[in-house]
């Protein structure tokens, strides 16, 4: 009789984030579907054309940059995405990180501890993007799966891009931001001062939080 009571609750939770990230979901303008889309080379050729035809050396510098980003190689939009997990890391890590948090913390709840639950629990928690909760708690499943192979996930000893100053973050939406430097500690919703590093820029530019940079005598906000 437990075990079935246990069951029916594990059921309405996973329903109820799979309600809240719907419910997001169907909030969100809808993007027209997009026709064939253009090679990084024909995008590096055009921009050839235009220096030839006009003389400007803005667009042969745009070139130069686009080529030392490799963003000519196959489509912009795979390049664009490589480029920038090369700079500031794959966007499903901090994802990752939070699902073996949440793992940890049902430690004393072997019932409830699974990649899939967890996976739910985040996907709804951090309204991650993607085109169903089905497909975004398997991506992130099977994400966590191989990156348990390869490499045990730790903590992260140093988050990259500290450039000397701190700055006050707010979550916003509702949603739930932890600091990965301080074992993961959720920010409150009058928000906390942090080290100002590519994992908070990356939750800045995906409207995830507030920021204002802190100094000696005010907060300048960072537009």
């Amino acid at each position: 009789m437990g075990n079935r009571h246990l069951i029916k609750a594990r059921d309405l939770e996973a329903a109820a984030w799979r309600d809240r990230w719907e419910s997001w979901r169907r909030k969100q303008p809808r993007l027209k579907k997009q026709t064939v889309e253009v090679s990084g080379r024909d995008v590096l050729k055009g921009l050839g054309a235009a220096f030839e035809a006009t003389g400007d050396p803005l667009f042969r510098d745009a070139a130069v940059a686009f080529k030392a980003y490799a963003l000519d190689c196959g489509r912009p939009s795979t390049a664009w995405a490589r480029a920038s997990a090369a700079t500031f890391g794959d966007p499903l890590d901090g994802y990752l990180e939070q699902i073996k948090w949440q793992l940890n913390a049902w430690k004393k709840l072997p019932k409830h501890k699974s990649v899939l639950r967890a996976a739910q629990k985040i996907a709804a928690d951090f309204l991650v993007p993607g085109t169903s909760f089905d497909e975004v708690t398997k991506t992130l499943r099977l994400a966590y799966a191989e990156r348990q192979k390869a490499v045990p996930l730790v903590k992260i000893p140093q988050d990259p891009g500290y450039v000397g100053y701190r700055v006050l973050v707010k979550p916003l939406h509702g949603l739930s931001i932890r600091d990965l430097q301080s074992d993961f500690a959720q920010i409150p919703d009058d928000g906390a001062v942090v080290r100002y590093t590519n994992y908070w820029r990356r939750l800045f530019e995906e409207g995830a939080i507030a920021i204002q940079r802190q100094s000696e005598n005010l907060s300048e906000k960072i537009e």
